[in-house]
């Protein structure tokens, strides 16, 4: 009977295992195994659409598989119950029978337990080739068929791992968490430690779908059960490698500086536990600090960490770290505009004596010469030279020549020439960035002669391509040699036969757009701009920076404000220059509300910089709120902003203006200790200190130093000193200080240039009948051009304006006469004061007629001078212009639309109603008055003072008095500025004085006649004033008609 019985569940589990027959839906996982192909492609297609099927849980069974099951899962010592389950009747008890019975039950459970090992192991094997068959959803139907049947028991502990693992590669992450997780705790229950390897595909799963904070649990636990002994280091390194790997897949949910933050953490617990990174960890770890960007915030914290956790390696303890780490690092500092860390870092690397590599060294050249530290970048090439296995490349050489291109204030020409021939001698052919470099650092000069060099052996000698950045930089040079017409007629090839394939792009039109604003063609720029848009090339923030700057520079916030509104309209994402422009504009307006909101805009795009501080600064300075001075530079110092040169001139300004001398000395010294260059603007802000001190000595010795430095005095320092050399009584070397500046400008002229104006671009008879213009004949045309040094008159106007206060007549036209010979720009200071001039010569018609001819000022008439027959021609100065209503993006053609022109001077209007009131032309200055009034001209304090003035002397007392009662004595506030005229303010006016609208000395003389104020002309100004306002109220009270 035994026989029988393990004969009969031998068969039965052959037939379970082989027989497809008797399968059943529950085991349709086999039918998988061996269905055909087309079938099966059928299928695939018929149910790609369907639902996630969830696992099965539930079996049909046959009679024989039920019986056998039932034995199995009964864990009862009564196993004459469960043999009963095998027959349908029932003998009489025998003792005999039951001790065969007993005997019978054993060898069957032995039996049927390798039956179910051998159905678990069928199964787990089907599990297997359906995972390799790419089936993971019909594998878990066939897994969760096994652990349905409670069989699990017989997979081993290392048939699970491998199951964890088949499951995770053969699923996508979604699926195979849910998956793994099941498995897990499969082996969990029963009582299956769950080892490294396992926690490592949990590890990954987590992390690549998004459950960072479960993932990092696994992680620490993976961290704290780590061996005494480590063996395989890659082993450990590996769930390391996960977590940086997965930092940076969920980069955009963690966020960039929680990147960093986490990245950094786990990277130092792996230096904690002395195990040297490898490769790969170090390159996750370095992408990841990149990924989590520049930020002033996350570069201090990279650097900080950096000295606590490697800086313990890089002084010799601890475990060696991998060279890759260390160049790495030095590439991030330098990328991220922090060279004085990466040399901190170069350093150790010498002391160390590990490799650096060429890219390396390269990075160092380029951002530590650019930082300003052309000797420390020289060196370092220096030391690259001499090294056994290393050497300079292309890339190099073109560092070195671009460091030298833009070094501050001047770019060295000699220095790029010098490492440019070396080059040469080295063996290494320059390509197109070498060139581009070169010739932009000419453009930026204007020097056509060397660009026509250097673009002739370009091409001729090298057979490069000039790229469209070249055209670009050749655009540029004629917009700064004041050729605008060449500069348009290459940007017109450029459009119409694109030569060597390059057409004009963004950059190309943010160069003309910028040159166009800067020669003061805002009305076109702003055409150009939307021709711009028109050719499919959108505009970025820097395309609008030159026109935010030109508005900022004037103080003008209402204007900067509209190109702000431009960018927007036009979809273009305000940046943080954009923002520091708008900033600037508020700043030189002078309004602090505007210039602090603009601030915490800003804030919320990243930490300010120190152009952002300075600003605010500057708007705090000129308000004197020392209290907002002292908080925002401490401000500064808590977010780690260094102070610059600027920053520090602006301190020394405000100071200079309280007049703390010893204050602004304090400051010149701390610039020293710093190790900062204070450049001509802080030496130039001393030495007006001095001046104004009356300590002309000082001043003197200020200017020596500037000169001594190597410094070039710009035309502000000179004109600061040719004042200060005046108001001191040493006229004649404020004139030998001009002429010696006039003969240094004529060293570096060279000969004018005539326009190509028979150029025609739009020719059609162009390689039939002629030949058509190329670049190269435009270089050739203008090869002997350079860009003028333009003298400012500035410089002129300062020392005209002397010679006019010392009544020398004579020596004020003899230089306006110099300034004509040098074509110096006629400008509405030198207009002015010209008109002075007149006016003290008693040459009253030349007067009126350049107030006439000023105030009727058209830029399309034909008459743009005037001529006097002492002076010779005075040409009209360019009018202020509003650019407003251009300020839109629409469809307009801003070509037909006005353009609004400020009105003309009203210092100008002064002089002229001086001039009259000197010929007693009173109904002249009375028709003038009502003239201007019904044009809604604009009188400012210095008018209307000298109007009622000419109504006291015609004896309209009555008037004059109601005028002042009405329009200063009552007004309030602002109102009084609007209504009277704003005061004449200065840049340099005493803060401590008064510069409210009032009455000026002369005309409380002409009140205190008018009204009988006994012992006016002995009374001193505030006193006077004081008792014209009461005589004023009492006369309006008692006449007040």
């Amino acid at each position: 009977m035994l026989s029988t019985v393990l004969i009969s569940a031998c068969k039965q589990n052959k037939k379970n295992c082989c027989s497809l027959k008797e399968v059943g839906t529950s085991h349709s996982y086999l039918y998988l195994l061996f269905e055909h192909p087309l079938s099966r492609q059928k299928r695939r297609i018929t149910n790609f659409n369907k639902p996630f099927r969830p696992p099965k849980t539930s079996i049909q069974y046959n009679n024989a598989t039920a019986t056998r099951m039932r034995i199995i899962q009964s864990r009862t010592p009564n196993t004459v119950a469960s043999t009963r389950l095998l027959s349908s009747t029932h003998e009489p008890e025998d003792t005999t029978v039951n001790k065969k019975t007993e005997e019978g039950d054993s060898v069957l459970s032995a039996a049927l337990g390798q039956s179910n090992a051998a159905v678990a192991q069928s199964l787990l094997d089907t599990t297997y080739k359906l995972l390799r068959m790419g089936r993971s959803m019909d594998a878990w139907d066939c897994y969760k068929d096994l652990t349905s049947r409670n069989i699990q028991k017989y997979i081993s502990r290392d048939q699970y791992g491998h199951l964890i693992k088949s499951f995770n590669h053969a699923t996508n992450h979604k699926l195979g968490l849910e998956y793994v997780l099941t498995i897990v705790e499969d082996m969990k229950q029963l009582g299956y430690q769950t080892g490294r390897k396992e926690k490592m595909v949990v590890l990954r799963l987590l992390g690549r779908n998004g459950n960072i904070q479960a993932m990092e649990q696994i992680f620490d636990d993976l961290v704290n059960t780590l061996p005494v002994s480590i063996t395989h280091e890659i082993t450990v390194i590996k769930p390391f490698n996960i977590m940086l790997t997965t930092y940076q897949e969920q980069a955009s949910k963690i966020g960039q500086q929680p990147l960093a933050d986490k990245s950094m953490e786990v990277f130092g617990k792996l230096l904690d536990l002395n195990i040297k990174p490898a490769s790969s960890t170090n390159r996750l770890f370095i992408e990841n600090i990149r990924m989590a960007g520049n930020s002033v915030e996350v570069v201090e914290k990279v650097w900080s960490w950096v000295w606590g956790k490697i800086g313990m390696h890089l002084s010799g303890k601890g475990h060696e770290l991998d060279e890759s780490l260390y160049n790495d690092m030095v590439i991030y500092f330098t990328s991220t505009g922090r060279p004085e860390y990466a040399l901190e870092i170069n350093d150790i690397m010498q002391k160390k004596n590990i490799a650096r590599h060429v890219r390396t060294m390269t990075a160092l050249i380029h951002k530590v010469g650019r930082m300003g530290n052309l000797q420390r970048s020289e060196e370092i090439f220096e030391e690259l030279l001499n090294m056994r296995n290393l050497g300079p490349n292309i890339v190099t050489f073109n560092a070195l020549i671009d460091v030298h291109a833009h070094r501050k204030p001047e770019p060295d020409f000699t220095g790029a020439s010098r490492i440019y021939n070396m080059m040469i001698e080295m063996g290494f052919p320059p390509d197109v960035t070498t060139f581009g470099t070169l010739i932009d650092m000419f453009a930026k000069k204007g020097d056509i002669s060397m660009i026509n060099v250097l673009y002739k052996d370009m091409i001729r000698n090298h057979d490069i391509k000039p790229s469209a950045y070249i055209f670009s930089s050749i655009i540029e040079a004629f917009l700064r040699a004041k050729d605008h017409g060449s500069a348009m007629k290459v940007f017109h090839l450029l459009q119409d036969k694109v030569p060597y394939g390059v057409k004009p792009n963004r950059v190309t039109y943010n160069i003309l757009f910028k040159e166009l604003i800067k020669a003061g063609y805002v009305k076109e720029s702003l055409s150009f701009l939307k021709d711009m848009m028109k050719n499919g090339i959108k505009p970025e923030p820097r395309t609008f920076n030159p026109l935010l700057s030109y508005f900022a520079s004037n103080g003008d916030s209402k204007a900067t404000f509209d190109v702000a509104t431009m960018m927007n309209n036009a979809d273009v994402t305000l940046d943080r220059f954009a923002y520091a422009i708008l900033l600037e504009s508020y700043a030189k307006n002078g309004d602090m509300s505007g210039a602090e909101e603009i601030f915490e805009m800003y804030k919320h795009k990243g930490p300010p910089n120190i152009y952002m501080y300075s600003s605010l600064l500057y708007v705090y300075s000129r308000n004197n709120e020392l209290d907002k001075v002292l908080e925002t530079y401490k401000r500064m110092s808590k977010g780690f902003v260094k102070a610059n040169q600027y920053t520090y001139g602006i301190l020394m300004h405000f100071y200079s203006r309280r007049k703390e001398i010893a204050a602004v000395e304090a400051i010149m010294e701390t610039i020293r200790v710093n190790n900062i260059d204070p450049g001509v603007t802080c030496w130039t802000i001393l030495m007006q200190t001095y001046f104004e001190a009356n300590r002309l000595e000082d001043a003197k010795n200020v200017m020596n130093q500037i000169i001594q430095a190597g410094l070039e005095p710009s035309d502000h320092t000179l004109g600061i000193f040719m004042k200060g050399c005046i108001e001191n009584g040493n006229i004649e070397l404020a004139d030998s200080v001009l002429q010696e500046t006039i003969k240094n400008s004529q060293e570096t002229m060279v000969n004018d240039y005539e326009l190509l104006s028979n150029l025609n671009f739009k020719s059609e008879t162009a390689y039939s009948t002629s030949l058509p213009v190329t670049v190269e004949d435009l270089l050739e045309d203008k090869k002997n051009l350079s860009a003028k040094k333009q003298l400012s008159p500035y410089l002129f106007g300062t020392m005209l304006d002397a010679y006019i206060q010392t009544s020398n007549f004579s020596k004020a036209k003899e230089l306006y006469k110099q300034m004509q010979n040098l074509s110096i720009e006629m400008t509405l200071p030198i207009y002015t004061t010209l008109m002075v001039l007149c006016k003290g010569e008693s040459r009253h018609d030349t007067v009126e007629a350049m107030w006439k001819a000023l105030h009727a000022y058209n830029p399309e008439q034909s008459t743009k001078e005037i001529i006097d027959p002492e002076l010779g021609t005075i040409p009209l100065p360019n009018p202020i212009s509003v650019y407003d209503n251009l300020l839109i993006l629409d469809d307009d053609d801003n070509a037909n639309k006005p353009v609004v022109r400020i009105q003309s001077s009203n210092f100008a209007l002064s002089i002229y109603l001086d001039m009259l009131q000197d010929k007693n032309r009173f109904n002249d200055i009375q028709n003038v008055w009502d003239d201007l009034t019904k044009e809604g001209y604009k009188f400012d304090e210095s008018n209307w003072n000298r109007y009622i003035t000419a109504l006291l002397i015609m004896g309209d007392t009555s008037k004059a008095c109601l005028l002042v009662h009405d329009r200063l004595l009552t007004a309030n506030g602002d109102d009084k500025e609007e209504i009277f005229g704003p005061a004449t303010k200065r840049s340099r006016d005493d803060f401590y004085l008064s510069n409210d609208t009032h009455l000026h000395y002369r005309t409380c003389l002409a009140f205190g006649m008018a009204l009988d104020i006994r012992g006016a002309e002995n009374m001193g100004e505030l006193r006077l004033r004081m008792a014209v306002k009461e005589s004023i109220k009492e006369f309006v009270k008692t006449n007040p008609s």
